[in-house]
């Protein structure tokens, strides 16, 4: 037992990379109001999918870097993030906390997240316009580090 704890703490705090283009884009994410969108409703415009949680530390450094990339970027690329906390109140609290603007939602059912056949946090994925992932990073992402991914993978 011991042994799978420590595999899953090494895999949530391990740096990894990959690419697929399989991520499900109809799942339902919920928002503040409890309304659903997808990933489908991002559909003709580069997208940075972030996946966070109000327990992860990187998560909490990170997300202040992605808002300011966003903030840079002026649409060129949707920056959508999903936390995957079972309490709404932890996604809220975190996203007021960091001063993320861009859209984010709940998805306690961590649905979208398993599709990303990732398993650290946090974990970011590059959608092309496309709806394509064109790659996913599992680990704390710099503001240098993700303007070079995004450039990379989404040509922005």
């Amino acid at each position: 037992m011991l042994l799978v704890v420590f595999a899953f703490i090494a895999a949530a705090c391990t740096n990894s990379s990959s690419s697929s283009d399989s991520i499900a884009t109809s799942s339902e994410l919920f928002d503040a109001a409890g309304e659903t969108v997808t990933l489908a409703d991002f559909s003709g415009q580069p997208v940075v999918l972030n996946f966070f949680a109000a327990w992860c530390a990187p998560c909490r450094a990170e997300l202040p870097e992605f808002e300011q990339v966003s903030n840079e970027l002026d649409g060129s690329v949707q920056f959508v993030g999903v936390s995957t906390d079972f309490e709404q109140d932890a996604w809220q609290s975190l996203v007021e906390e960091t001063g993320v603007t861009f859209p984010t939602f709940f998805q306690p059912s961590q649905e979208l997240f398993k599709s990303s056949e990732s398993l650290g946090m946090p974990t970011t994925v590059f959608i092309d316009a496309d709806g394509r992932a064109q790659h996913t990073f599992s680990g704390r992402l710099s503001e240098a580090d993700l303007k070079r991914l995004i450039n990379e993978h989404l040509g922005v």
